[in-house]
């Protein structure tokens, strides 16, 4: 199912990050903290989200921003549900974690097995985390380029670092966020 060319990117990055695991600690610590936060991402991004909600401004103003942000959890609801069916729908996709054949080596941290069940493709996180980026961005360009690089880097970056996702399961759930 899944193209040669793809396929072949996601072992790339793959095999890229195997070679960065274990040759900082300190890295590995900081990518592993980063992955324990996922209630702390979402209400990072909440708390964002509520600022403008509640923010003080013209009346104009205020209402045009609500908009957005409603406009936004709207698509947030819609990529998750988007995002839910596909991996329901489309072939199973085994996450790289759980894949022998990749040989993948993750950092020295307890791997849970609750997502073995569950096809990788594509993230919902990434989905997630994006549409509230790209609505946030119609509110502010700079909040919303600073929550569109906290979706990468802070919440995407790390479940691929694990083995939760291959990176293309990511660019699929960012294009679809988007």
């Amino acid at each position: 199912m899944w193209s040669n060319s793809a396929t072949r990117i996601d072992e790339l990055i793959i095999s890229w990050l195997n070679s960065l695991v274990g040759g900082s600690t300190a890295f590995d610590n900081a990518v592993t903290f980063l992955s324990h936060g996922e209630t702390v991402n979402g209400a990072i991004v909440m708390s964002v989200f509520w600022w403008y909600w509640f923010r003080q401004s013209s009346a104009e103003s205020v209402q045009r921003t609500r908009e957005y942000l409603l406009g936004t959890l709207f698509a947030a609801g819609i990529g998750l549900f988007a995002a839910r069916i596909l991996a329901l729908t489309l072939p199973f996709r085994l996450r790289p974690h759980f894949q022998p054949e990749l040989h993948w080596v993750g950092p020295a941290t307890p791997s849970s097995l609750s997502y073995v069940d569950w096809s990788a493709f594509p993230s919902d996180h990434a989905t997630m985390f994006t549409a509230f980026a790209v609505g946030l961005w119609f509110v502010s360009w700079r909040t919303g380029l600073a929550t569109l690089f906290f979706a990468i880097f802070i919440v995407s970056f790390p479940r691929v670092y694990f083995g939760f996702h291959y990176p293309t399961d990511v660019i699929a759930g960012v294009a679809l966020g988007a």
